[in-house]
């Protein structure tokens, strides 16, 4: 339960939490891009992106850039690998499909330090109970 609310809350209130990173910051229902994401993804693809928690689109301030950039975002009271891993493997297909992705994973805490240095590894920003990390790192990536 306290997942499922703290998705409803990331979702209703995503310009608080993502309007930091992004400008024009909107949720995004994975089905109504899917006219666009099934030119170029497989039916596989698509089955594996479909499940994702939140999908945030918004534009980088002025003074970065001002690029389009869509997080992939996995909401989990506890930050497992799974979690991490699931947020990776979506922004890849997000960027597969030619959109500028960057993972994301939103939550209270971590499950362990070894979920923190994977973190770090992937390149996938986090929200943790308020705390922001790994942005520049993976918007960085998210350009290449």
């Amino acid at each position: 339960m306290r997942g499922i609310l703290l998705e409803m809350q990331y979702r209703s209130k995503a310009p608080a939490f993502f309007g930091y990173w992004l400008r024009k910051v909107r949720v995004m229902d994975v089905g109504l891009v899917l006219d666009e994401l099934e030119d170029r993804l497989s039916r596989e693809e698509i089955e594996r992106l479909l499940p994702l928690d939140l999908l945030v689109r918004g534009q980088l301030p002025r003074q970065q850039g001002g690029e389009e950039v869509w997080l992939a975002v996995e909401v989990s009271n506890v930050i497992d690998e799974n979690d991490v891993v699931r947020a990776v493997e979506r922004a890849g297909l997000l960027r597969k499909a030619g959109l500028r992705a960057v993972p994301v994973v939103a939550g209270r805490v971590v499950a362990s330090g070894d979920v923190a240095s994977l973190l770090e590894t992937q390149r996938v920003a986090s929200l943790l109970n308020g705390s922001r990390s790994g942005w520049e790192q993976a918007l960085d990536y998210a350009r290449a």
